[in-house]
């Protein structure tokens, strides 16, 4: 059977990506940066229909209104954030409030930067702010409490960098993640990052007070999947 040349376009770009995937799992790499022209706006709904046609890849726009594109997260970072989600959303839940946002929750913190953290949390306070910056279909305010998740195809200190510029624009806490070494790099305000050696739990400390979040099932998982030595 001949396909329409539209479905036969569509077909060999889905195996060129997954081609593309296949060849940078698990190496370091840095976002590629894709520049726009200056009359191009590029509204919510449109960076998030964006989004969903290319959900193999992981896109934010830059402080310049660039597209800033890396591979995808993939299972084993998505299963991680998941973890943190739920628990964070059963406190929420249980009295704690606010909104907790998941893997597909872009955050506007300028005109033109939207990003897309693992998971966040957004406090009472600045849910009413977001709304009154943003129609619903992304966040308008800078989440209290920030986790991300440093896939292997990430640089480091790309997602150091990137914490730090959750810091800048009003995020209290933060919380960063890293499988390979089974460590959690803590993210204050005007403070030292302290890094966490394979933390039985995690702690909301005064902005989500009350919060903890079990990380043993995190670090059993990952010794399933890496190796208990790695």
């Amino acid at each position: 059977m001949v396909q329409a040349p539209e479905q036969a376009a569509a077909a060999s770009v889905d195996t060129a990506a997954l081609e593309t995937l296949a060849a940078l799992a698990g190496r370091e790499t840095a976002p590629l940066i894709l520049r726009l022209p200056p009359e191009w706006e590029l509204s919510d709904e449109a960076f998030l229909e964006l989004c969903q046609l290319n959900e193999l890849w992981h896109i934010e726009t830059t402080a310049e209104g660039a597209l800033s594109i890396v591979v995808g997260k993939g299972w084993g970072t998505s299963r991680i954030g998941i973890i943190i989600a739920t628990s964070l959303e059963m406190w929420s839940q249980a009295g704690g409030g606010g909104e907790t946002g998941g893997a597909s929750g872009a955050i506007r913190l300028t005109e033109r930067m939207l990003k897309i953290p693992e998971v966040s949390w957004v406090s009472d306070e600045r849910v009413r702010q977001g709304r009154q910056e943003c129609e619903g279909v992304v966040m308008g305010a800078c989440p209290d409490l920030i986790v991300e998740v440093r896939p292997a195809s990430d640089q480091l200190r790309i997602q150091q960098e990137n914490m730090e510029l959750w810091l800048a624009y009003g995020a209290r806490l933060g919380w960063l993640v890293v499988p390979p070494s089974r460590s959690v790099s803590v993210y204050r305000p005007q403070a030292d990052v302290e890094v966490l050696a394979r933390p039985a739990s995690l702690s909301g400390e005064d902005v989500c007070v009350g919060l903890v979040v079990a990380m043993e099932r995190v670090w059993a998982r990952l010794d399933e999947v890496l190796g208990a030595g790695e």
